[in-house]
């Protein structure tokens, strides 16, 4: 039986001997495809907008449900959450208070304790104590190893 004859492959053109291509010529003209916006840039984005409309459409118990938003305003939407925000602090929603605090002064810093530095022997040794005391155990442990 004959095999088919494979086609002998076209030459490419304008290549350097290093596979290169040579100048005056791009694979890709148009360049590569535009990356998709990030989450933070679209955020931003429509947070300082004044009016946003809103289609999306998406599976939901085996239906398709389609929900539309719109919203217009003088204000931004930034300035309209921050307005609800205060409104729901005023209310006593805790969370509500706790989230404009924190956006506004920053979170609170908090403490770590590293297990007692008063009673903490390797807060007093110097670094080649330490480095002594960390040889000597990593002995013991091998010497454990071998006895097992």
């Amino acid at each position: 039986m004959d095999e088919p004859q494979k086609k002998p492959l076209e030459p490419v053109y304008n290549r350097q001997p290093d596979g290169t291509f040579g100048p005056g010529n791009n694979a890709n003209p148009p360049g590569a495809p535009p990356k998709a916006e990030r989450f933070s840039e679209a955020a931003k984005r429509m947070l300082e907008a004044r009016e946003v409309n809103i289609e999306y459409t998406f599976p939901k118990n085996g239906k398709i449900v389609t929900s539309k938003l719109h919203l217009e305003s003088t204000t931004t939407i930034n300035e309209c959450l921050v307005a609800a925000l205060i409104k729901e602090g005023i209310n006593g929603n805790v969370q509500a208070i706790s989230e404009l605090v924190n956006r506004v002064e920053g979170k609170p810093r908090q403490a770590v304790d590293l297990g007692g530095q008063k009673d903490n022997p390797l807060s007093t040794m110097s670094t080649s104590e330490l480095v002594d005391t960390a040889s000597q155990l990593i002995a013991e442990i091998k010497q454990a190893e071998k006895n097992e």
